[in-house]
């Protein structure tokens, strides 16, 4: 499969997710749906098919599943993407990010490593509709952003750890395609990288739902 298909169906997956809005029938309290449901997957879902688990944390991932700290929050106007990831190492300049968002992306995801400055913003709604117009599937900045009311009517996915007014330099021309340290793990280029409300994960392997993954909730009954 490739980043373009991954990223388009990873994201109608999410869009069968359960409405919890205002009039949408409610849940038992007393009861938790347990096991996989790929009617609804996301990124917890994957999750618990391919993370090392809490309780037995010798056990590795067979796919190198790492997970972003928390603190990235969703910019843009696609809340769930996913693809092959490119990386950029920076400081606080955006030459680099400029040339590399003109090739066409071929729904692959961004990484920006700028050391989590809060100096100044190192993407803005120009390079967001820039990065729409051609194919790239979301950027993901260790950074801020900008241009927040004009960012998130472009249907890619943006996620940053903030706002800042100010644009980047161009002094900083930043180096492409180098392992980076983002949210607590090194992202190579080449991984795959998942993204939703649920936060980030990257992984050395494409993945994706198994086709025979069960299709019903199972209810457990939460003990008194």
């Amino acid at each position: 499969m490739s980043p373009s298909n991954l990223t388009q169906t990873h994201s109608q997956q999410l869009g069968k997710r359960p409405s919890l809005r205002k009039g949408a029938p409610s849940f038992n309290i007393t009861t938790w749906p347990t096991g996989f449901d790929a009617t609804r997957a996301g990124i917890s879902d994957l999750c618990d098919l391919y993370a090392t688990p809490v309780d037995d944390p010798s056990k590795p991932s067979p796919v190198g599943l790492r997970i972003l700290h928390p603190g990235f929050r969703h910019d843009g106007g696609v809340k769930a993407f996913s693809g092959r990831v490119t990386t950029i190492l920076t400081r606080d300049g955006n030459p680099m990010v400029r040339k590399t968002l003109n090739e066409e992306g071929a729904g692959r995801v961004l990484v920006i490593d700028a050391g989590a400055n809060m100096r100044n913003a190192m993407v803005g709604d120009r390079l967001a509709e820039h990065t729409y117009q051609r194919g790239w599937a979301g950027i993901v900045i260790n950074g801020c952003v900008r241009d927040v009311d004009e960012v998130r009517n472009f249907l890619v996915g943006i996620m940053a750890l903030g706002s800042h007014p100010l644009k980047p330099g161009k002094r900083d021309m930043g180096q492409r395609d180098v392992p980076v340290v983002v949210g607590g793990v090194t992202i190579c280029p080449g991984d795959y990288l998942y993204a939703d409300e649920d936060g980030i994960i990257v992984t050395s392997k494409e993945i994706a739902v198994p086709d025979d993954a069960p299709k019903e909730k199972q209810a457990l009954t939460i003990p008194e």
